[in-house]
This record gives C-alpha cells, structure tokens and sequence, in this order.
C-alpha cells in the first residue's frame, strides 16, 4: 500500500513543479540594482519603459512580455528594468540622480526622457550592454517572435555582422510557443 503513495505523491510534486515553470514572470529590479548587479555577474540590460494608459503596452505586457519562452531568455540573460513614464520614483544612474518633475500632467520621468531622447513612444525597450553603454532603443510594440528575435540578435552582438535587425529576422527561426 505505501508504493502506491510514493506514485502518487511524485505525480502531483511533478505536476505542480510543471505549473509552477509554466507561470514564471520576468524578474523585474530596479536600475540600481541592475546596474550594481552587472559589476558581479556581467549582463546585459533590458529596460521597458511604458506608460499607464498606453494599450500598445498593455498589449505588450499580455502577449509578449507574458510568453514563456521569453520571460526564461530575460530572466537568464538580461537584467529586467521595468518603469512607468510617469513614475516618481527616483533613479540613481550613471553618476546622476533621475526625477520626474511633474511639470505637467503626463510628464514623462528625467530617467525615461534622457534614455528616449525626447523621442517619448511607448512602449519603448532599451538595451545596455554588459558595460552599461547603450545599445538600441527599440520603440514600440513587439510581437512575441519578434521581440525574441530582438533579444537574442543583441544578446550574441548579431547587430555586428548583420547591422539590419529586418533582414536578420528574415532568416530567424524559433518556435515561439514551444
């Protein structure tokens, strides 16, 4: 009688262990942290800046940032900075201290304008390298393929031989719900 126990207590550890792999979430941090973090183990950083109104970032959020394939590739190869435009939390960044003014209703956050360049579409992904030095901007919402495409063609410096992001995702291939 204790045999069939053990079974059916691996069965249910197994299944729940599977449940949980299937629901992870991208482990977001802070710029700080992020920064501080690639001193010990060098990463890149990825940086999601969106605003509270915006349904291309809601689409963002749902479809591509919820995909599992992508939420393990950011949790295992990038550090994850996620931040309202409209936040008014202050960032600590690159010797600097980053504040959102609030001149205005919608005003965007220092940290978010600097990163933009007073270009503010949203959603809107920056990437740094693992030395803190930019990489892309990439405005826009991105499709779960694509926006995977994106993360591996900078993580690798694809963008070094082949400086055309459209003509590398021609040749991409990944199997996005897997």
């Amino acid at each position: 009688m204790q045999m069939p126990r053990i079974v059916l207590f691996l069965i249910l550890l197994f299944a729940a262990k599977e449940n949980q792999s299937q629901n992870q979430t991208v482990n977001w941090i802070t710029m700080e942290q992020a920064l501080k973090e690639t001193n010990f183990d060098p990463k890149p950083i990825f940086v999601y800046f969106y605003t509270k109104n915006c349904g291309w970032c809601r689409k963002m959020e749902t479809e591509t940032l919820t995909n599992q394939n992508i939420i393990n590739y950011l949790n295992t190869n990038y550090y994850s900075v996620k931040l309202a435009s409209e936040s008014t939390d202050t960032v600590l960044a690159f010797n600097h201290t980053f504040v959102n003014q609030q001149l205005g209703k919608n005003t965007p956050h220092d940290f978010v304008a600097y990163f933009l360049k007073g270009e503010l579409l949203f959603p809107a992904c920056t990437f740094l390298n693992s030395n803190k030095e930019l990489i892309l901007n990439a405005k826009g919402y991105r499709k779960p393929l694509e926006f995977m495409a994106l993360l591996i063609y900078l993580k690798n410096n694809h963008f070094i031989q082949q400086p055309d992001f459209n003509q590398y995702l021609k040749t991409f291939k990944f199997d996005i719900n897997e």
